[in-house]
Formats: C-alpha cells, sequence, structure tokens
C-alpha cells in the first residue's frame, strides 16, 4: 500500500480548476496572524475576485463583530463583503438550537465591548449579575489574567450545574512568530474539566457550524457550495471536519499559522501527514 501523505499545491493550480467557484477562508492563520497580514493576501483575493469567484471568510472569530472586522480587512487592502463575513458568533442569532437556548433568557455574557454586537437581535436579556443569570455565554477571552475572569465562573458552574453555558469560539490557539497565544476555547476547555460539566460548543470544526454557513450562503447569494467551493484553514482538524460535512474541497495553510514550526507540538501533527490532504505554504501566490 502506498503510504499517504500530504500534498503540495500552489494557489495558482487551484484557481484554475474550472468547478471551484467558491473560495471559504479562515482569517487568523490564513488571512493575517497576530503579526499582521499574511504576504500577498491583498493581490490574492483581488486576483480571485477579478477571475469572477466569490470569496467568504468563514471565521471562529466571535471577539469582535462583523462591521470591526470588515473594517479590518479593509485595513490590509482586502475587500470582502460583509454579508460575505461568517463568524461563529452569527450563531447565537442564527442557529436554532443555540437560539433558543437564549432568547428571553437572561444571560451572563463574558468578551470584550466589540463583542457585544453578537447579542443584537438575539432575544437575549443582557445581565452583569452572575447570579441572576440562566445562561452563560462566551464569546471571548482577554489578553491577560484570564483566570481572573474563568475561575470564579468555573466555581458558580459547579453549585449551578443546571446552567447552560456557550462557547462560541472552539478555538485553543492562535499563532505569531513569538509562539502559541491561549485563546477561548482554551479556558472554557479547562472550565469543563474543573467543574465536570459540558459546554455547548459553536464553531469550527462543529457540524452546528458548518450547516449555518451552508444555510447563510444559500440564503443570501443563492449559492450552493457541494462540488463547487474550496475551504482554507491553518487547523487540520476544522479542514477535515467543515469539508466533510459541506462536500467541497479543502486545503490546509502551512506556514502562517498553526503548522509552522513555532506552531503546534510536532507530536500533535505527525498523526495528521499520513492523511492525503492538499495544502499551499500560504494564501499567496509568492
Amino acid at each position: 500500500m502506498t503510504k499517504k501523505s500530504l500534498n503540495q499545491a500552489t494557489l495558482e493550480e487551484l484557481l484554475s480548476e474550472e468547478k471551484i467557484e467558491n473560495f471559504l477562508l479562515d482569517a487568523a492563520g490564513v488571512i493575517y496572524n497576530l503579526d499582521g497580514p499574511v504576504s500577498g493576501i491583498k493581490e490574492a483575493v483581488k486576483t480571485i475576485q477579478e477571475q469572477g469567484k466569490n470569496v467568504f471568510l468563514v471565521s471562529n472569530n466571535s471577539t469582535i463583530g462583523i462591521d470591526a472586522i470588515h473594517k479590518k480587512l479593509l485595513s490590509i487592502g482586502v475587500e470582502i463583503d460583509k454579508e460575505k463575513v461568517l463568524t461563529s458568533g452569527l450563531g447565537l442569532r442564527y442557529e436554532e438550537n443555540i437560539n433558543a437556548m437564549i432568547r428571553g433568557k437572561k444571560c451572563y455574557v463574558l468578551g470584550w465591548p466589540e463583542s457585544m454586537s453578537y447579542l443584537d437581535k438575539t432575544g437575549v436579556i443582557k445581565t452583569d449579575q452572575i447570579e441572576e443569570a440562566e445562561v452563560i455565554i462566551f464569546l471571548s477571552s482577554f489578553q491577560k489574567n484570564n483566570e481572573k475572569y474563568f475561575l470564579p465562573l468555573a466555581e458558580h458552574l459547579k453549585t449551578k450545574p443546571h446552567i447552560p453555558f456557550i462557547c462560541t469560539n472552539p478555538d485553543f490557539h492562535v499563532y505569531s512568530k513569538k509562539g502559541m497565544f491561549k485563546v477561548l476555547g482554551h479556558y472554557v476547555k479547562e472550565l469543563e474539566k474543573y467543574s465536570g460539566l459540558k459546554a455547548h460548543w459553536f464553531g469550527k470544526p462543529f457540524s452546528n457550524f458548518h450547516f449555518m454557513v451552508k444555510k447563510l450562503i444559500h440564503e443570501r447569494f443563492d449559492i450552493d457550495l457541494e462540488g463547487k467551493s474550496i475551504f482554507f484553514d491553518d487547523n487540520y482538524h476544522n479542514v477535515k471536519a467543515l469539508s466533510h460535512d459541506l462536500k467541497i474541497k479543502a486545503c490546509l495553510i502551512k506556514n502562517t499559522g498553526l503548522w509552522t514550526e513555532e506552531g503546534l507540538p510536532q507530536e500533535e501533527i505527525k498523526p495528521f501527514l499520513k492523511e492525503n490532504l492538499s495544502y499551499i505554504n500560504s494564501f499567496s501566490f509568492h
């Protein structure tokens, strides 16, 4: 049996495939990372759009709202229509099961001020008093002192285990040249371990987010993704899960995110090197 391995491709090759009409891009690790925009990203997105292809942003970002993400993209020269910016934070409004958990409920919400736009039109009754909360929503971690915020919530959940809690960003880490930076998913997973309870997760690599993306793209643009689309992400789990659920192609980004030498430990990467998976070094024509 032939040993499978990662298959290197180029963005030029993928763009030349006539069947591919839609490019779904992750944000952190694909378009930019903590060190700034990926070299060549502006030109790559523009070239794809000029060939009549659609570019969507599909991100686990629930730290900042759609307007802020759109503004950030414009600041680095990347023009993607706001309606094509699809983030996990939107699940609070558009995913039926998640919205049913929070609509009309008093919710204690952890996140940045910029995160709170995701509460719009959700029916949430926001409370700043944890004792009043019927649901706890985790939208974002913070740049430092996360234990200060998460430990009291863990203690509270241990005394009230019936209260559901929702995490809208399952990412554990984001990448920079200085190493890995822990983000929301890491802290909520630790909270699960400490409290013995289970969170309701929303975002890649979970199917509930993938199918929301499919639904919104169909409703907004009358586009069916199956067989005509490709997804780019720096997280192997996301690449495999979303492409499987939506029946589309996928490609791993290898050098600008989690898969760099400064990123995931090699023991986490090695099991996936046997997969028959395509990759490109970065989302650029360089």
